[in-house]
Parts: C-alpha cells; structure tokens; sequence
C-alpha cells in the first residue's frame, strides 16, 4: 500500500503542479520506508530519546541501564553525539547504519544482555539546539527509529518546537508507537504536591492530543535523579523489556498504516474533486469556442463548397476519363489528341485555384483560410483568449500552449496531413470506380462499336452491299474502283471522326456525370469510411487540441477513485 500510495501522489503532483508533501522530503523527520517495511525479522530496534537541551535525556540513559554511558550536561552544547546502548551481536550492523547516517559522531556502548538483544537504546542531541548540526543528527536518526521515548521536563512542557518536531514524526509514525513522560516531577511535588504535579501532566497530555489529534495519550511522571519517586521504575520496566517480533510487525504495520494515512490527508487537501469541476467547466468551454469559430465555419466550408469545387471536379473526371478512355480503340489514340486542347479549360479558373489543381495539399489550404485568417492564426487567438480566461492552462500544455504562434502552427499543419491524406483517399475512391470496364462483355462491346466500326462502314458493308446486288460481280468490281478513290477516302475518314469523336464526347460526359454523383454522395460523410470523412477528421483534430485537458481531468477522476478505494480500505482496516 505504501508503494500504490506513493504512486498517487507523484502523479497528483505531477497533475496539479504542487510540491510533494514534507512526509517525501529526504531531510523529513519520519520513519523512512525500509524502516518501516522492516528487514531481517532477527534484527535490531531503535528505541530514542527525543528532548530539549536539560531535560534529561543522559540522566534518563544512565539510570535506564544502571551506569553511566553519556555526560550529563546542563550547560553548554549538550549531547554532540549519538550515544546508542546496544548487544555486542548487534554492534556491527548498528555500525553500518550510524555510519550511513552520522559519520564520526556517534559511539556504542555494547552490552551483553541476552533479554535486550535485538533492542538499542540511544541518546540524541537536543531538538532545539542552539547548532543546526545537531537538531540534523536527532532528524537523521528519527527516520530509523520505530519507538521514539518523547522526553519534556516541567519547566519545558510547553515549548512549541517539540510539539512541531513531534507532529513531523508522527506524519509517518503512529503516536502508539511513542512513549511520552514528563522529568523533574520531584520538583514539583516537593514544592505544591502529588495533585499538582498530576495536573501538570494532565494539562501536557492534553496539549500532546490537541496537536497529534488523537485521544489523550500516557504521560509518564518520572525523575531521572530520583528514580525512586513517582513512575520511573514502571517506566523502566517498559522500556527494557525486549518488544517481541509480534509487537514489532505490529508497530511497523501501525506505522505504515499512519504513513499511509497522511498522504492520504494531503491528498484530500489538495481539493481534487474541484479541480475537476474546474476542469470540466474548462474543456466544456474550449470544446464550445473551438467549434463556435474554428470547428463550424471549416466543416461548412469542407462538407460542401469542396465537393463542389470545379477544379476537384475537373481534375476527377479528366483522370477518370483518362483511364475509361484507355480501354476504348481508336478513341484512345483521338484522346491524345483532344485531351490537351480539353484541358486547356484550366485557364478558365483565377490562378490561384490552376494551382490547387493537381495538387491536393494546396486545395485543402484554399478552403483553410477564413476570412484572410490562416487557421494557424485562428487556433492562436482562440486559445489565447481562453488563457486568459483560464490561467491554468499554461499548466496544461507543454512545453508549450497553442496561444503561441509556433505551437498553433504545429496544430494546423496536424490538421492539413489529415485532411489532405482524407482528401487523396475520396480521390482514389473516386478513381478505383474506374478501374473496371465490364469484364469480358464490356471488351467485346468496345471491340464492336470500335473496331467494328472501322471495318464495317469502309468496308464490309459496301461490299456486301455490292454482292447482294443482281450485278454483283460488276457492282463489286465497281467498288473496288471506288475504295482507292480519294473522294471515297475522305468521306469514310469524316465519317468515322465524327463517329469516334460522338463517342469520346459521350465517354467524356457520362464520366463527368459520374464523378458529379460520386463527389455529391461524399458530401454526406455517413456513407463513408472514418478515414475519408472530412468532418471526422476535423472532429478528430478538435479533440486532439483539447486533449490535455481531457487526459488531466480523466486521471485525475480515476485518482480521485484510487484515493476513496484507500480511504475506504483505511477505514475498514482494524489495528
């Protein structure tokens, strides 16, 4: 959990642009994950000492072990050290951790307790040293320690700097884990007595629950130079007695649980719930003015001005007749010919639309401008006046928004590959219905009207003519005369042009028809495929321009789900 918990955060910062929470700072006084998830089930376990300068932190070292193994001071810097009491077994890794985390300033005092084997005892610097150095030495070492033993005398219960320290730790460590207890009660009793004393305990138990927001907590009375007087000795059995593997997994479970527990908090706090909403109400209106001034204007004028335009449909059906005309004979080599002459007609059209032509890229980028606008320049100012009615956007977009002119640039040149690739696959749809000429019948058939043609009027039909008449051999003697006549040449040559030149006239036309009815079916996109749909792509291209918006609010519903299912969990989970 601590894992998935983590996980949650790291993407909430990263969605809403906020720092971490100070339980993930390296320099955090909490218990540090390894800590808590635990090792070796035969290791050791720190128990510390947390307190202010004369307190009576060594005191209550020494009388807890029965010698002295740290200075007593009540003058000058104090505890400089970490001063750890510890098995002779444990002495070597304990060594490694000092290491690592207070190099040259710390000592062990071994001992061979065989009851206290897995359990170090240390002594810290004072939390509101004077020297930086030290309050990072007690900090350092507060990420280890799974039982910290809260020290405050009765002249000190009420500084604020220890309860601030204590909430940091208890952010990653539950306050059931701690040991409070309260030095120097001889002083008060022996000046106003047992009730008064207790009063003053109760009073610093309620002032540790109001900042822990828990129930009123144990508060030890002791007297470190008098351990014979009010609780130390029940204090002390407490505190050596070696914790059990069992209590330690609970403990390090309750610190996790507690870890757990804040991020959570902190994440809550973020407000996420109205982030969303703010979101919501964000890509609602980018999605209203992309389509109010970019997205209508450009599919009104794709979905019909385009699949009227006469150069599209001019380029169309001059190809399409290039390849219905192939399968034709004798009218092909007549298309050679007039083909140039028909394509002349370009020069018809202003020559800012001869250039759109052949060329489909220029085409789509005619019908891109609105207005003398180019839509580069229409994705900009949209999205600048949504800044600034939205600032968070600048959040939402990287590196940089589609208010800048290069990044709105990038936006319409997505939007002209896809128009243009839709745009070449109309076309090639176009022309695949002119790919087939009617199978075996169809060849037949061009074969008759063609090359039947210019066989029977010159010549089969003259000479059955001739034979079929009484003086047949003299009739056909007669045409033969005929046929290498020029007069008779000529007039069987203009016959069959202007017969090739009705059919290529006719071909021409009804390819004209067609390709008209084909573009006017196209100008309803629900017949097509998505791929060759203008105003699916344009609807594409749209979603696309908000889609930061939409992925931001999306992940953060399913955080906002992640993080219920936990607290749901937390609540559920009994200790």
């Amino acid at each position: 959990m601590l894992q998935e918990v983590r996980q949650i955060v790291e993407e909430a910062v990263d969605l809403i642009g906020v720092s971490p929470p100070s339980v993930l700072d390296d320099d955090a006084a909490v218990l540090a994950e390894s800590t808590i998830t635990g090792g070796d089930g035969d290791g050791f376990y720190l128990i510390g000492l947390i307190g202010g300068k004369n307190v009576g932190k060594s005191s209550l070292v020494n009388a807890l072990v029965g010698r002295d193994i740290t200075a007593e001071s009540a003058y000058g810097p104090g505890t400089e050290r970490v001063v750890a009491y510890a098995h002779e077994t444990q002495v070597a890794d304990l060594a490694l951790l000092l290491d690592d985390e207070v190099p040259g300033q710390y000592e062990i005092v071994a001992h061979q307790i065989p009851a206290l084997r897995r359990q170090v005892l240390l002594d810290l610097p004072d939390i509101d040293s004077f020297y930086e150095f030290h309050r990072g030495i007690t900090r350092r070492m507060l990420r280890h320690m799974l039982f910290p033993v809260w020290m405050q005398s009765i002249e000190k219960y009420a500084d604020g700097k220890p309860r601030d320290l204590l909430k940091e730790v208890a952010a990653g460590n539950d306050p059931r884990n701690f040991v409070f207890c309260l030095n120097k009660v001889d002083q008060i009793i022996d000046r106003e007595g047992q009730a008064a004393a207790e009063e003053l305990r109760d009073e610093y138990a309620g002032r540790l629950a109001e900042a822990l927001e828990i129930e009123t907590p144990k508060v030890w009375m002791i007297s470190a130079v008098a351990p014979e007087r009010a609780e130390f000795e029940s204090l002390r059995d407490l505190l050596t007695e070696e914790k059990s593997l069992e209590a330690v997994a609970r403990s390090r479970k309750l610190a996790a649980r507690q870890r757990v527990l804040s991020l959570v908090n902190w994440i809550e706090q973020q407000h996420l719930d109205r982030r969303v909403e703010n979101l919501r109400r964000l890509q609602n209106d980018a999605e209203e003015q992309i389509v109010l001034r970019i997205g209508a204007p450009l599919s009104e004028r794709l979905s019909g001005p385009l699949m009227d335009d006469a150069g599209l449909r001019l380029t169309l059906a001059s190809e399409a007749m290039s390849k219905r005309v192939a399968r034709w004979p004798l009218v092909n080599i007549l298309h050679v010919i007039l083909e140039p002459l028909a394509l002349m007609l370009r020069y018809r059209f202003p020559l800012s639309q001869q250039r759109t032509l052949e060329n489909p890229a220029a085409l789509i980028e005619s019908y891109l401008q609105q207005d003398g606008q180019s839509l580069g320049d229409a994705v900009a100012t949209v999205f600048a006046r949504l800044r600034q009615s939205h600032p968070q956007m600048t959040n939402l977009y990287h590196p940089t928004g589609p208010w800048e002119e290069a990044s709105a640039e990038r936006a319409a040149d997505d939007l002209r590959h896809h128009l243009v690739k839709a745009l070449e696959r109309r076309e090639e749809h176009v022309r695949r219905r002119f790919d087939h000429g009617g199978g075996v019948v169809g060849w037949l058939l061009r074969i008759v009207i063609t090359v039947g043609a210019a066989c029977w009027f010159p010549f089969v039909q003259p000479i059955l003519e001739a034979w079929l008449s009484p003086d047949g051999i003299k009739d056909l003697t007669l045409l033969a005369v005929r046929v290498f006549g020029v007069s008779y040449l000529l007039e069987n040559v203009a016959f069959l042009a202007v017969y090739y030149l009705f059919i290529w006239f006719y071909l021409r036309w009804s390819t004209r028809r067609r390709v008209d009815r084909l573009l006017e079916r196209m100008k309803s996109d629900e017949s097509l495929e998505p791929s060759m749909s203008l105003s699916i792509q344009v609807s594409d291209w749209m979603d696309r321009l908000t889609a930061p918006i939409r992925s931001t609010r999306e992940r953060l519903e399913r955080l906002i789900q992640r993080v219920r299912d936990l607290r749901s969990g937390l609540d559920a989970s009994t200790d």
